[in-house]
């Protein structure tokens, strides 16, 4: 969908929205009311947004993307899909996210892992973000993967809640389910 046909559309339900002059910056909501409505399943009903389902699909999208990229991200796509990908995936990490969207972001992540994209990534990264930022992205990569992969080698949860010494916490995160 190009940016005129997404205007066109935002056009439709400006009484809902503002849509702001700059392409770049972020449409907002009118009434803070109508954002309680869409996100609570049991008020909105068949207009239900699931936020974790959507960090899901936007996370899924960066990883493929970057995953095809040859070289560092130059364009505003590339370098937001580089910048903001893990953020997405962390909110996704929900209960309510449908299970198709849970293997999709799994079997992303291993092609991400085993293709040139993640040195793409970290390229990025490094050259676009301040240290700082840097630093934490990748640090709460490693961590959370690092979780991710010790969760999934063992048959079951009781497993993990024996085995604390590598992660104290591990017990703690297999019992919220938040793992991708």
């Amino acid at each position: 969908m190009g940016t005129d046909e997404v205007v066109a559309r935002l056009l439709e339900i400006q009484s809902l929205i503002r849509i702001p002059a700059n392409n770049n910056d972020v449409v907002q909501l009118n009434h803070a009311s109508f954002r309680d409505f869409l996100l609570d399943k049991r008020r909105s009903k068949t207009h239900y947004i699931c936020p974790a389902q959507y960090h899901a699909i936007i996370a899924i999208h960066c990883l493929m993307l970057i995953t095809r990229l040859k070289r560092w991200a130059e364009d505003d796509t590339g370098k937001y899909a580089c910048g903001q990908w893990y953020q997405h995936l962390d909110s996704a990490a929900s209960n309510d996210m449908p299970d198709e969207y849970r293997v999709e972001i799994n079997n992303c992540l291993e092609v991400f892992l085993k293709s040139h994209g993640l040195e793409v990534w970290i390229d990025t990264v490094i050259r676009d973000f301040k240290f700082s930022e840097t630093a934490r992205l990748l640090k709460a990569v490693e961590v959370k993967l690092k979780v991710c992969f010790y969760y999934f080698s063992f048959s079951n949860a009781e497993d993990i809640q024996d085995d604390t010494t590598l992660w104290p916490n591990v017990a703690a995160i297999s019992q919220n389910q938040t793992l991708f």
